[in-house]
């Protein structure tokens, strides 16, 4: 086990490396990462440095801050080694999220 620990930990910090160098910086003087790996991580890093609540702001209309509420339901819901299949609005048996499929 310490050996795939090692090997997915290497992995990742090499990933990590390639997709910083394939960023770029869009019109909105956003990064943009192709394998959004670097992006990810420096928008969890820079929660850290956060000086006001416009800095939260920002980390919240990031991709992970908008995982957050999904990751909440499928914990609340009990759903953890579900995935988010339960999500589909015609497929769930989920109630909250079902859709009404009478016309």
């Amino acid at each position: 086990m310490t050996k795939y620990a090692i090997i997915g930990i290497a992995t990742g910090i090499v990933l990590y490396f390639i997709d910083g160098s394939m960023a770029y910086v869009n019109d909105d003087y956003r990064t943009i990462a192709p394998i959004r790996l670097y992006s990810s991580v420096n928008q969890i890093s820079e929660v850290a440095e956060a000086i006001d609540d416009e800095d939260i702001a920002e980390f919240g209309s990031g991709r992970i801050a908008q995982a957050i509420p999904k990751l909440e339901l499928l914990y609340n819901l009990g759903y953890q080694w579900r995935g988010f299949g339960f999500l589909d609005k015609y497929e769930t048996d989920n109630p909250k999220k079902q859709k009404d499929t009478h016309v």
